[in-house]
């Protein structure tokens, strides 16, 4: 066949990439044109996403796609979930987009002390978190915000910007179902949580599914870039459900990390797990790319060390993450943990100042970068440990591996420290794993591939795994009770 080349636009939390995937039909070979930098900005202590620069960027990357490729075959977003935008009757953006970092537990106590919890659940199968997309409505229902009575329709942020693109209203699967407004059995928006929370019907678009066209560039996007009539495609919009995608597992009993700002952990399930336990738990149902479901939880990943090394820099000197790994690896193991969701860690302001007091209630002699940095590592490999033998005890299944996606991949000390933890075998890669099923769901929906398995076999033979075996058990499990007396004296059970 005719190689073909697609563009995936990756979109996470601080900056966003233009990935060209070149497929042959046997393997898809990525290459990175471009990225771009957006920050959140804080206009009257409320975040915004500055939507406009970034679809600006994407068409940046459109421009260099039509460029550079020898074949545009077609175009694909994916990003974070839960942030949206409202348009009005006439197709116009009504304001900015409002960051989902702005909502913590006490800033929603009001709502969620009204709600069943444990009913919305049930429906959606996804667990309540405090910048649930229903919840960040349902508040300006209260406030009793214009701009839900002028809007028309509500569209997810990939979702928005293929309307920009496209002129296509849609939302995609797997981001809708992260609302906790998706029935997961029905597939459907549910009716009982829109009327619940007084949330408008009609704002509310069709659903459609990765693999499939959601449209083509208008003609106002082609003359303005100069380029032709690409079609725009339904990837698994939510950035991790395209990593999970990217995994060709040799086992059911296997546990995903999609290792980057946020650690998204779980297990592919095919139904909603909607037992009391995973709800107790803290566990949401999320969508796949293939229209199922996997068991999920969300826990800080490497923002922790992430905005450190931000904050480490703000003298003007450059620290490479060769730099902050080599000094954790000579640094004393275990000197003191802390846990990567303590709520204060949620706004990611002035962070080194609270991980050092945290960890320095356990240990006053802490101090160095290095000793930050493998207190931060060891405690996401607790934390991940912690996340598996709760995963066991809800699906009852005895976990034989663990698959890490996503950047964080190539931090191979964090891999073994993971390995270390979990006590099975650690496979690492693709790092680019988002934008490789980014690219396959083009091509699929363009029918160059037949179905998920030709899919997972071009997964194959398309990434180099790294695996990690577990070392040290005896200490880690040592260390693993003072983890567990860390997060507030919880069991490994959760119960």
């Amino acid at each position: 066949m005719q190689t073909q080349e697609y563009l995936a636009v990756d979109l996470g939390a601080s900056s966003g990439r233009g990935i060209i995937g070149k497929y042959d039909g046997k393997k898809v070979v990525l290459n990175e044109i471009g990225r771009f930098g957006h920050d959140l900005n804080r206009v009257n202590q409320v975040l915004y996403w500055d939507i406009l620069h970034i679809y600006r960027s994407c068409k940046k990357m459109i421009g260099k796609f039509y460029a550079e490729a020898q074949n545009c075959a077609g175009i694909g977003i994916d990003s974070w979930a839960l942030d949206y935008g409202l348009i009005d009757k006439d197709g116009n953006l009504l304001g900015n987009i409002v960051s989902y970092r702005n909502y913590t537990e006490d800033s929603i106590k009001e709502i969620t002390d009204q709600t069943d919890a444990w009913r919305l659940f049930s429906i959606t199968g996804a667990g309540s978190l405090p910048f649930n997309t229903v919840y960040q409505l349902y508040g300006r229902v209260l406030r009793q915000d214009r701009r839900i009575e002028a809007a028309d329709r509500i569209l997810l942020l990939p979702d928005l910007l293929m309307y920009f693109l496209t002129g296509v209203k849609a939302t995609e699967y797997t981001n809708a179902a992260t609302t906790m407004m998706l029935d997961c059995k029905t597939r459907a928006w549910s009716k009982e949580i829109l009327n619940m929370f007084k949330i408008p019907e009609r704002l509310f678009t069709e659903i459609v599914y990765p693999c499939t066209l959601r449209g083509r560039l208008t003609e106002n996007v082609r003359q303005e870039l100069g380029v032709s009539d690409i079609p725009v495609y339904n990837a698994a919009t939510h950035d991790t459900a395209s990593a999970v995608a990217a995994i060709k597992s040799d086992t059911e009993n296997e546990m995903y990390i999609s290792n980057g700002t946020w650690a998204l952990i779980g297990m592919e399930t095919g139904e909603a797990v909607l037992s009391r336990k995973a709800f107790d738990m803290g566990f949401s149902n999320e969508g796949t790319l293939q229209g199922t479901y996997r068991l999920n939880k969300n826990v800080m990943g490497l923002g922790l060390i992430e905005q450190c090394k931000r904050e480490w820099e703000k003298d003007g000197r450059k620290i490479s993450w060769d730099d902050i790994v080599g000094a954790a690896k000579e640094a004393a193991p275990f000197t003191a943990f802390l846990d990567p969701d303590d709520l204060e860690f949620f706004d990611l302001q002035d962070i080194e100042r609270k991980v050092r007091r945290k960890l320095r209630k356990k240990n006053p002699q802490i101090s160095t970068r290095g000793e930050i940095a493998r207190c931060i590592y060891e405690s996401l490999a607790m934390k991940y440990r912690y996340v598996l033998e709760q995963l066991e005890l809800i699906t009852g299944r005895k976990i034989e591996a663990v698959h890490i996606v996503g950047g964080g991949c190539r931090n191979a000390l964090l891999n073994q420290f993971t390995a270390n933890a979990v006590k099975v075998p650690v496979a690492a890669g693709p790092a680019e794993g988002a934008s490789m099923a980014n690219v396959l769901a083009q091509a699929m929906a363009a029918g160059e591939i037949e179905g998920m398995s030709q899919f997972k076999e071009v997964i194959a033979a398309s990434t180099e795994i790294q695996v990690y075996m577990p070392q040290e058990s005896e200490s880690w499990d040592a260390a693993y009770g003072e983890f567990l007396e860390t997060i507030s004296g919880d069991t490994a059970s959760g119960l």
